[in-house]
């Protein structure tokens, strides 16, 4: 005997009339509505079957339940998705949009969305729901000639749409949620470098009413659409901790954010907000055209791209704001908040510039466990002017003296850590080192 248990179908429990009391009298409907159930449980609201015939009823109820049987035995799809797969793709757009909107994201992103998923859908050749498929999809993206980040910035913004139709129940799933990302790193059109101490002084003398932007951008990482709409009234120098306040109707990520200042960033400030300036004139007359940066740059002999195709734009000034928080060994969640980042991938990968940090002196930290002696730092004559990081010859065999040379990190860029060998006993040639670097 089968175990198997046929499934309950759904039965009217009746078409009726609806009837209500209207000045003590009961007052029936002209139109009829139809309960389900399932298992004897109603199943939904009431369907209003928007006719007053008997006869007629009859049918609608017959169709509804054959169609609510055909639907769970699996034979037809629900009727949202019959109707959602023949609506156009705009149509489900419109709606995407409208939808975006009400969430009060950021006008800027939505229209990029939008004309973004209108490409998409004319180059692919898709109309509606049911022909959007992960094939057409690579196959497009194969043929485009476009930055790396874009092609993955056009298959998030495509999952985005499909999400929010998936989630509304007009699709089952996303049909590209399989598609894998093409492999971005080394391969920005634009990659950016972090500015050296030195190159923030030379552009300091350079750059006049410029700087304080400048000064601004790299000690506060707001960036340049968040300096042009910062007011008097959001800096606030004359307290004990003085601070920038952005505001979320300014900021990327829509939220606000306190900005922090040191002692000199605070001064120059001073220079532009009085102690009773507390209205809503813009802090900064102008900003400086991304044209007048790279003369600022030429002028303090900064190389905007250097050897290896890293730009200097003003966004650099943010990264340049990391590197040195990294460098000052600014705890990493520390660095995360005042980056103001969501992710603090995004934080060590992407801001955080090692060819700034000074490597080997966190090599010098770590801890020894043989018997090799290393002379202590100020125990060898000094050789050349004084620098910041010296490096003292290493004893690579137990016995073995070095002649006690000095090799200047940080001013000497040409030479190398000498080493005793452990066979002669003589100097040799060094490993190398890493070049100084500088904090703000």
């Amino acid at each position: 005997m089968s175990n198997h248990q046929p499934q309950a179908r759904p039965s009217p429990e009746s078409h009726y009339a609806r009837s209500r009391l209207k000045n003590g009298r009961r007052v029936r409907s002209q139109h009829y509505v139809l309960r389900l159930k399932v298992g004897g449980k109603q199943v939904g609201k009431d369907i209003h079957l928007g006719v007053h015939d008997e006869q007629a009823a009859n049918r609608m109820k017959a169709d509804f339940i054959r169609e609510k049987e055909r639907e769970m035995a699996g034979i037809l799809e629900p009727k949202p998705l019959r109707e959602a797969a023949q609506k156009l793709l705009k149509e489900h757009l419109n709606d995407f949009i409208a939808d975006q909107r009400a969430s009060e994201r950021d006008e800027m992103y939505v229209y990029t969305l939008e004309r973004r998923l209108i490409k998409l859908f004319a180059e692919c050749n898709w109309r509606l729901v049911g022909e959007v498929n992960s094939d057409s999809f690579i196959a497009w993206r194969a043929k485009q000639d476009l930055a790396a980040k874009t092609k993955n910035d056009y298959l998030a913004d495509c999952c985005n749409f499909l999400n929010w139709l998936e989630r509304n129940g007009r699709i089952v799933s996303n049909p590209l949620k399989l598609v894998r990302k093409v492999e971005a790193r080394g391969k920005e059109v634009r990659q950016r470098r972090a500015l050296t101490v030195d190159e923030l002084k030379q552009l300091r003398a350079v750059s006049g009413s410029r700087w304080v932007v400048y000064l601004t951008a790299a000690n506060t990482g707001l960036r340049r659409a968040e300096l042009e709409q910062l007011q008097k009234c959001d800096v606030h120098l004359y307290v004990e901790n003085p601070f920038i306040s952005a505001r979320r109707s300014t900021t990327k990520n829509h939220k606000d954010g306190t900005q922090w200042l040191n002692a000199e960033l605070a001064e120059e400030l001073k220079k532009l907000v009085g102690p009773g300036d507390k209205g809503p004139e813009p802090l900064f007359e102008r900003l400086p055209s991304m044209d007048e940066f790279r003369v600022d740059l030429a002028a303090a002999g900064i190389e905007y791209k250097d050897a290896r195709g890293h730009v200097a734009d003003f966004h650099a000034l943010r990264h340049t704001l990391q590197t040195n928080m990294a460098e000052a060994d600014v705890p990493l969640l520390m660095q995360k908040e005042i980056m103001r980042h969501s992710e603090i991938r995004l934080t060590t990968n992407v801001y955080t510039h090692i060819q700034h940090l000074h490597l080997a002196s966190a090599v010098k930290k770590l801890p020894t466990f043989g018997e090799t002696k290393v002379d202590a730092p100020g125990n060898t004559p000094k050789l050349g002017k004084p620098c910041l990081d010296e490096s003292t010859p290493v004893l690579l065999s137990k016995g073995m003296e070095s002649e006690n040379p000095q090799c200047l990190v940080g001013d000497c860029h040409s030479e190398s850590l000498p080493v005793v060998s452990s066979t002669t006993g003589k100097l040799v040639a060094g490993l190398g080192f890493e070049p100084r670097t500088f904090r703000l």
